[in-house]
């Protein structure tokens, strides 16, 4: 019998509904929930396949998925891509990888972080070249955090002034700051196995429980090939298997501006029946086939390691 574990914090909706899935169309495939008790460095999570929904905010439970990952358990997103939580980084991969993306530029943090001081940043300059920074991002502009997702701690500035109020609340946390769009659409696209994709129309700037609009979005078919394409190229790049894509349409073009999300949001109280009805089986489908699979060997362990000796 193939086991799928799932793991989840306080949404409980969407994660329930895939495991129900799962148990009544998969063939010789379980899914339960993980249990997590202290763990060692013997010690393997028994899962073929784990859907990872909350170790992006438990430390315990993110090295605990590293541990089983190198005995062979599949993990949906990779735990060792948690690297790839950099939306500064990302922006740069869109752009050499020919996917328009809003200007963007990085920041210090503005406090000084935990066991940092002055001397630790001997190598950043002091002032900062703020009329650089402000010619190349314009304004309005966007202030977001460089980690997780943006919209829980973004402002909208029109000025300097603005954007250096909005920066002095910034605390410890690293910044960026991007260009404002502009846009005539806004879509967030889920993406799973880096292959299918469901647009849904979105509006971040409306509060949480009306984000999400409620109908299916009517897009031109060409519009919609290369919403998907870009999305699939991203997921593929920064290797997340489930995965939400922020896009703005602008004057027919497309832009890449959010491009990660650990655990995207896919509570049914937020997003529309079809739209939880097409994730849940969606997921459902690919976590039996990779349950199905072999077991899988990270990147970590696929290196050739016999130069190194350790005898001496």
């Amino acid at each position: 019998m193939k086991r799928i574990g799932i793991i989840y914090g306080d949404e409980t909706s969407f994660p329930q509904a895939v495991a129900e899935a799962i148990n009544k169309k998969g063939k010789n495939v379980k899914a339960e929930y993980v249990k997590f008790d202290v763990f060692t460095i013997d010690d393997s999570l028994s899962y073929n396949v784990i859907f990872d929904r909350i170790s992006n905010k438990v430390e315990f439970y993110r090295s605990a998925l590293k541990a089983s990952a190198l005995e062979g358990t599949k993990v949906v997103n990779d735990p060792f891509f948690a690297c790839a939580d950099d939306n500064f980084f990302n922006a740069a991969l869109a752009s050499k990888l020919k996917i328009k993306t809003p200007k963007t530029l990085i920041l210090p943090t503005k406090e000084q972080p935990e066991d940092t001081n002055s001397s630790t940043f001997s190598n950043l300059k002091y002032p900062l070249d703020w009329k650089r920074a402000f010619d190349y991002i314009g304004f309005p502009a966007m202030l977001k955090p460089n980690r997780g997702e943006a919209s829980y701690n973004e402002y909208k500035v029109y000025n300097e002034h603005e954007f250096f109020a909005a920066y002095d609340l910034s605390g410890r946390h690293s910044m960026i700051l991007q260009e404002y769009l502009e846009h005539d659409e806004y879509y967030r696209c889920y993406t799973i196995g880096m292959n299918d994709v469901k647009i849904v129309s979105y509006n971040p700037a409306r509060p949480m429980h009306t984000r999400y609009s409620k109908t299916e979005p009517e897009i031109d078919a060409k519009l919609r090939a290369r919403i998907e394409k870009i999305c699939t190229k991203i997921c593929k790049a920064i290797g997340f298997e489930f995965n939400v894509v922020e896009v703005a349409v602008k004057a027919g073009d497309v832009y890449a501006v959010e491009f990660l999300n650990s655990a995207p949001n896919a509570d049914i109280e937020y997003i529309y029946e079809d739209t939880f009805d097409w994730l849940v089986e969606k997921t459902s489908d690919y976590l039996i086939m990779l349950a199905n699979k072999r077991k899988s060997k990270p990147a970590l362990l696929s290196r050739d390691y016999s130069g190194f000796d350790i005898t001496g």
